[in-house]
């Protein structure tokens, strides 16, 4: 029995336990991103082809439609009213896509077959006391997997301007940077569980959306570290 099968437009391997973008559907949606990148102006049809484009393929690799809400408005408008301008904002997000399938393998974990545990410890956090933090300006965490380990003070400006819930996220966000940054072959191809005691950037995370925009910022900084290094997470 083969090993590696093509169905429903994605292909399959069972050896390495991944499903794949095949290389002519990631040409077609590099080519439509291209054209759409050079009108000032996208017609309807248009729009809505690199929308059904872009939705498959964050269907089949790691979840990207964090990364689609303008194409989204975009073939909306574009039905209403025949075009649509193409906008500095739409602009970035196409450019994201394109970035991914140009440095990405495009392939995404199907069935983990080890999870490793990776935890989140906040030590004192305006969240532990957040009286007594408030009033001294005072808070710090830290982060650690397998041996490498970091903590950092927050700024008092950071405690006083920014929610508890931003300061986890933030913390995460360093420390991934620095993770794919200095040891990318370390998490690269795995799923992780990670433990944090802030319940809304949990459920956040693991929905990948927010209607915070702070946090959704953080959500997308996380998944586009997801995407290029090949790697899944999850909170609990």
């Amino acid at each position: 029995m083969s090993k590696q099968v093509q169905m429903l437009g994605a292909a399959f391997n069972f050896d390495t336990m991944t499903v794949s973008v095949p290389p002519d559907k990631v040409a077609k949606a590099k080519h439509l991103i291209a054209v759409v990148l050079a009108l000032q102006w996208a017609p309807a049809d248009l729009s809505q082809q690199i929308l059904g484009v872009l939705v498959f393929l964050s269907r089949i690799l790691l979840s990207a439609q964090w990364h689609l809400a303008l194409t989204v408005r975009s073939s909306a408008v574009a039905v209403q009213e025949g075009v649509v301008h193409v906008s500095p904002q739409w602009r970035i997000e196409l450019q994201w896509h394109d970035e991914l399938y140009t440095h990405w393998n495009c392939a995404a974990m199907m069935v983990p077959r080890e999870y490793y545990l990776w935890d989140q410890n906040s030590w004192e956090t305006p969240a532990s006391d957040a009286s007594r933090s408030v009033q001294r300006l005072q808070g710090a965490a830290g982060m650690w997997y397998k041996q490498y380990y970091q903590a950092w003070a927050f700024h008092p400006t950071e405690i006083r301007e920014l929610h508890i819930m931003e300061l986890e996220g933030f913390a995460l966000v360093v420390w991934l940077e620095y993770l794919v940054r200095v040891h990318p072959a370390e998490i690269s191809g795995k799923r992780y569980i990670i433990r944090c005691d802030n319940d809304p950037f949990v459920v956040a995370v693991n929905s990948r959306k927010s209607n915070r925009p702070a946090i959704a910022l953080l959500i997308g900084i996380i998944h586009h570290w997801s995407a290029l290094y090949h790697f899944d997470l999850r909170l609990v």
